[in-house]
């Protein structure tokens, strides 16, 4: 029941400091490679084969996109990386070219998931208090597992959190769609992990980390009633100090909601519509600020909150956001990175 879903696998096929040297020279190049090989190692722990694009997003070195297309094309000559020869511009380290297949496999399996979910999508997007919803995790990525859920994330109407988590879960129990509380795996069940107040979209300090920045960035939205999504990069721009390219226009056609297909290769008719406002729209949130509204909101979070606390391990309760999950990710990241560097 969390944000960080994505699985963790180890595959040590990283080329060696000195044969990059050597291969690479030094200088801006060298730099250049690095920071690419760097992406493939983050992605290598969740078995996953970057884009061109997420490469070139998630660099940690500002660069245009001429001498880093320049680059990993020499990388890709000198054997330091291997690409998918499939249609999509794909890349791992070289000595991990099975990771193609693999992904392949999971992208199916993924797209089967999050359509079987649209449902629940089409439900709540009836809900005035409910202005966002994203899909996080490895299924935002099309790189989900057999016995994976589906992490959601929600950002309700200014000053109705609680009422929108309240609906949101009532909508998943309806449709026998809710993750059971304590149970490690739950297949294609909702885990309703993250929820924000449209008031605060900024992340908290003490979890601005490269992996959270990621998850941000890899965020498929399902809709967006109020531009959200831009007000969310915009609230948490330290992330571009952590990927410098990321603020630069990029080619968001290789991962975009319009992209996801079902099994018949027809577009899902939820899960690929960035939805945005619609004429009416304002007016059905004008019930969020009535009395009865207020009335609703507080009813709501009294109705929450005891249960909340009495399972309460590391989940983050404040006024404007709900943070659902037991563990440290990033710091079981680094050390899975570590550790590949090592064996």
């Amino acid at each position: 029941m969390q944000w960080y879903s994505m699985k963790m696998v180890t595959i040590n096929c990283r080329p060696a400091a000195s044969k990059i040297t050597a291969r690479m020279g030094s200088g801006k190049t060298k730099d250049i490679s690095d920071a690419i090989l760097k992406v493939l190692d983050y992605y290598a722990v969740f078995a996953y084969p970057p884009l061109e694009s997420e490469l070139y997003r998630f660099l940690g070195v500002k660069t245009t996109r001429e001498r880093f297309t320049k680059t990993l094309h020499k990388m890709r000559r000198l054997q330091l990386i291997a690409a998918s020869q499939k249609e999509e511009n794909r890349y791992c380290h070289f000595g991990s070219k099975k990771i193609f297949e693999h992904f392949y496999e999971r992208k199916l399996l993924s797209q089967a998931k999050l359509d079987r979910s649209r449902t629940f999508f089409q439900l709540i997007r009836r809900f005035p208090v409910i202005r966002y919803a994203a899909i996080s995790g490895s299924l935002s990525m099309l790189n989900g597992h057999p016995e994976d859920d589906v992490d959601v994330f929600l950002v309700t109407a200014r000053g109705r959190m609680w009422s929108g988590r309240l609906v949101s879960l009532l909508s998943a129990l309806a449709l026998g769609k809710k993750r059971p509380r304590g149970v490690k795996h739950a297949p294609d069940a909702l885990c309703l992990n993250l929820y924000f107040d449209a008031r605060n979209l900024t992340i908290p300090r003490d979890k601005q980390n490269e992996y959270i920045g990621h998850e941000l960035l890899q965020l498929r939205p399902v809709f967006d009633l109020d531009g959200i999504g831009q007000a969310l990069l915009q609230s948490n721009s330290w992330i571009y100090t952590l990927f410098p390219n990321a603020a630069q226009p990029h080619n968001s056609k290789e991962h975009s909601p319009d992209n996801i297909k079902n099994d018949g290769g027809k577009v899902s008719p939820v899960l690929v519509h960035h939805e945005v406002a619609r004429p009416g729209d304002a007016r059905r949130t004008r019930f969020s600020f009535t009395g009865i509204g207020d009335f609703v909101e507080r009813l709501a979070r009294a109705l929450q909150l005891p249960r909340i606390q009495r399972h309460t391990t590391r989940e983050r309760i404040t006024d404007t956001q709900l943070w659902f999950f037991p563990d440290d990710f990033q710091d079981k990241l680094s050390e899975r990175i570590v550790l590949r560097h090592l064996s």
